[in-house]
């Protein structure tokens, strides 16, 4: 398997999600399978400045490889495996604060790696 990298508009049909916007939650379509996964704002709370993934080694270390995402521009990252193929699919988003503490998130790209 390849990592694709997509924009998350090829994907999700909710770019920012969180305080201060309108949509709190926002849904990714799997392109093999089809499977819709839903994602809360607490989805990427949760995962905001931790380095676990829940991949293998070997597909970690392909993903930072090819795909690199960059504290320094204060991305951040969510793994999962879609619940209907298993693939491997990373997120890569950029939490924003909005008030003391309140983030609100913008979903940058999508990598994928399944099997078509």
């Amino acid at each position: 398997m390849n990592p694709i990298v997509l924009g998350a508009r090829d994907r999700f049909n909710v770019l920012e999600l969180g305080a201060g916007r309108a949509e709190n939650r926002t849904e990714y379509r799997c392109s093999a399978c089809l499977t819709i996964s839903r994602f809360t704002e607490k989805s990427f709370a949760k995962n905001m400045f931790k380095d676990f993934s829940i991949f293998p080694p070997d597909i970690r270390a392909v993903l930072e490889v090819s795909v690199p995402f960059t504290r320094a521009n204060w991305e951040e990252f969510l793994d999962f495996e879609c619940s209907g193929c298993g693939g491997f699919i990373r997120i890569i988003y950029i939490p924003n604060e909005y008030r003391m503490g309140c983030h609100y998130y913008i979903l940058r790209q999508v990598i994928e790696m399944v099997n078509t």
